[in-house]
């Protein structure tokens, strides 16, 4: 009876030494299979993504127009003074 539960230590052993090895060689292969690591592996122009491959850079362009938002901004900012000012009747009042 002590041989049977001996052989089932060593085969459980054996199993997770491959489990082991070969969770090491598949870190190996994914590891050898990157495109690059950091940014200086790749070409001038272009950055290295977060799926080890080089991208390039993309530029935006940006325009901004505050013209209408700040039109509407300053016409309230007056009818708020002219309330204020009791020039305008107010809407709360009766």
């Amino acid at each position: 009876m002590a041989r049977l539960t001996d052989s089932r230590k060593g085969a459980a052993g054996v199993l997770l030494l491959a489990l082991i090895v070969a969770i090491i060689i598949y870190g190996i292969v994914t590891v050898s299979q990157r495109e690059c690591s950091r940014d200086s592996h790749c070409k001038e122009g272009y950055y290295c993504g977060s799926d080890f491959k080089c991208h390039q850079h993309k530029t935006y362009e940006v325009n901004n127009n505050f013209l209408a938002p700040s039109i509407i901004l300053g016409i309230a900012i007056i009818i708020a003074a002219l309330i204020i000012k009791d020039k305008l009747p107010s809407f709360t009042r009766k």
